[in-house]
């Protein structure tokens, strides 16, 4: 009874994989959070395929009992779904990249690309024979 459940849990498991992976192709691909869950779900589908010793799969996941890590998977696939109908990777056109700082406001888009290029512009001066 004991070996048929963990059957059915790695099923299950399997399943919420596969789904995952089928349902965030609608992020775009430079979203993190894609890149995260590709990577997540590929590894543990490969960790599912070497071995079929229930015991090594929860040792080689690091993510607790078989239940808990079908849990983790159900519990993500939700949030995916949740991800989808929300967008956060979608900036509203009318939102003003302003934000307040000590009572300050900072234009933090503005902020970032200046200190990208003064990055960019220490780079080419810097001389590697000098720092010897």
């Amino acid at each position: 009874m004991v070996i048929y459940m963990l059957w059915l849990m790695s099923g299950s498991m399997y399943w919420f994989i596969q789904r995952m992976l089928e349902e965030v192709k609608v992020i775009p691909t430079y979203i993190a959070y894609r890149q995260n869950l590709e990577g997540i779900c590929n590894y543990r589908l490969e960790v599912m395929e070497a071995t079929y010793k229930y015991h090594e799969i929860e040792q080689a996941l690091e993510c607790g009992i078989m239940e808990e890590i079908v849990d983790q998977a159900q519990g993500e696939l939700d949030l995916l779904r949740r991800m989808i109908e929300w967008e956060p990777w979608k900036i509203p056109e009318d939102h003003m990249p302003i934000l307040e700082v000590d009572g300050k406001n900072v234009d933090w888009i503005g902020l970032r690309s200046n200190r990208m290029h003064d990055s960019v512009c220490t780079m080419k001066e810097y001389d590697i024979r000098r720092s010897r």
